[in-house]
Formats: C-alpha cells, sequence, structure tokens
C-alpha cells in the first residue's frame, strides 16, 4: 500500500473520522475510502444515501480488547469467562448483526 501512495496512483486525504469519509464518498469527494468495516456497515444501514456503498477487500484485521483498571485486575477471569460464553452461544454475532454488521 505504501508504494502506491508513494507513487501518487493511491491519494491520501485524512478526515477527523470515518463518518466524515463515509460523508466525502458520498459526496462524490472520494472514489473509495478506507475504514473500519464494522463501522461502514452500521453506517450504511443508518444513512439511507449510502444503501448503495460497495464494501470491498478487507486489507488486515485485528483483536479486540478490554482494558480494565489495575484494581479490578481480580474480575479479569471472569470477564474472559463471559466473553467465551457469548462467542460460543452466538450472543456476540447476534448483538452485532442487531447493528447491521457481520464479522
Amino acid at each position: 500500500m505504501r508504494e502506491l501512495f508513494d507513487s501518487g496512483v493511491v491519494h491520501r486525504s485524512d478526515a477527523v473520522s470515518e463518518k466524515q469519509l463515509m460523508a466525502m464518498l458520498a459526496a462524490g469527494r472520494m472514489d473509495q475510502i478506507l475504514i473500519n468495516k464494522a463501522v461502514a456497515q452500521y453506517s450504511m444501514l443508518q444513512t439511507p444515501n449510502y444503501s448503495e456503498f460497495v464494501i470491498g477487500d478487507v486489507l488486515g484485521s485485528y483483536d479486540v480488547s478490554i482494558r480494565v483498571q489495575p484494581s479490578k485486575k481480580a474480575l479479569l477471569p471472569k470477564l474472559d469467562e463471559a466473553i467465551l460464553i457469548m462467542k460460543r452461544s452466538g450472543a456476540i454475532t447476534r448483538i452485532y448483526g442487531k447493528y447491521g454488521v457481520s464479522l
């Protein structure tokens, strides 16, 4: 990707938020944007004039983490267990689906 920016084939235009990037795309100021897939899916569900947008290839992925105050460290095993239960039962997938997001 770096080579495309450096060569000028792809133009980089920073924005203050993914919401702003979606608005710029809708206004025709850009042909494509690179944003979080879940944000794009949710935005497309919430904003009717975004419904025609097409989500392209995923360029990368990352794990989601929860930060816990050091004084609450003892809660980590319970939190880990609860998250595993929610993953196994499909609860997390259902929660994301409620907002129009697929994992």
